[in-house]
C-alpha cells in the first residue's frame, strides 16, 4: 500500500494535466460518436459545454453582445452541420475555435476593409520605434477586453489575430487582403488607442 502511496505522489501537475486533456478528448469523441449514432441530444451537451467559451472569442472581434450571440449561433449550426466529416485530426475544441474564428471575421470583414482603407493613409503612428506596448500588471483581463471592444473594428480585429490568435503581420495581411505595413500600423494604432483609453479610465 506505501509503494502504491508514493508512485501516485510522484505524478507531476504536467501529467494531471495531460490526463485530464486525454480524458477530455475522449469524452468529446465519444460525444461525437454517439450524436452520429443518432442521439442529438448530444448537440445539446456540447453547446452547454463550449458556448460560453465560445461566446467570448466572439466577443474579440464583435462589439455588440447581440451580433455576438448571432454569430455564435451561425458558428454552432455549422459546427453541427459539419460533425460527420470530423476526424478528430485535432481537439474538439480547437476545431470548433477556428469556425468561430472564421464566422467572426467573415461577419465583421467588410466593416474592417472600411475601417483599414479609410485609415490606411493615416501616418500618425506608423512609426513603431519609443513605444512602449506593456500595461500596468495590476489591470484586469476583464478590463483590457472591455477597452479592447471599444476600438475600431479594423484595429480590434488585427490586435486579436496577433494577440489571440497568434498569428504574424504576413499571415494577417493575407486573412484581411492588406498589406503587411497596414497590418503593422492598424496594430500599433490599436496599443496606442489601448494605452490612452486606459490612462483616461485610471485618471477618472
Amino acid at each position: 500500500m506505501e509503494l502504491v502511496k508514493d508512485i501516485s505522489l510522484s505524478i507531476t501537475f504536467e501529467e494531471v494535466f495531460t490526463l485530464q486533456k486525454e480524458a477530455k478528448v475522449s469524452a468529446d469523441y465519444q460525444l461525437v460518436q454517439d450524436y452520429l449514432a443518432g442521439n442529438e441530444k448530444c448537440l445539446d451537451i456540447i453547446y452547454e459545454k463550449y458556448s460560453g467559451k465560445m461566446y467570448s472569442i466572439c466577443r474579440r472581434y464583435i462589439k455588440d453582445p447581440e451580433e455576438a450571440r448571432d454569430v455564435l449561433h451561425d458558428s454552432f449550426i455549422k459546427v453541427f452541420l459539419h460533425l460527420k466529416n470530423f476526424r478528430f485530426e485535432s481537439a474538439l475544441e480547437t476545431w470548433m475555435t477556428r469556425i468561430i474564428i472564421n464566422t467572426a471575421l467573415n461577419h465583421v470583414k467588410r466593416e474592417v476593409y472600411i475601417n483599414l482603407k479609410q485609415n490606411i493613409n493615416n501616418k500618425d503612428f506608423a512609426d513603431e520605434k519609443g513605444f512602449e506596448s506593456s500595461y500596468p500588471e495590476d489591470i484586469s483581463a476583464e478590463k483590457l477586453l472591455e477597452i479592447m471592444q471599444e476600438l475600431p473594428v479594423g484595429y480590434r480585429t488585427v490586435l486579436n489575430l496577433y494577440v489571440f490568435e497568434e498569428l504574424n503581420h504576413k499571415e494577417i495581411a493575407k486573412i484581411l487582403k492588406i498589406t503587411e505595413a497596414t497590418s503593422r500600423s492598424q496594430l500599433f494604432k490599436a496599443r496606442i488607442m489601448m494605452k490612452l483609453m486606459l490612462k483616461k479610465r485610471l485618471m477618472l
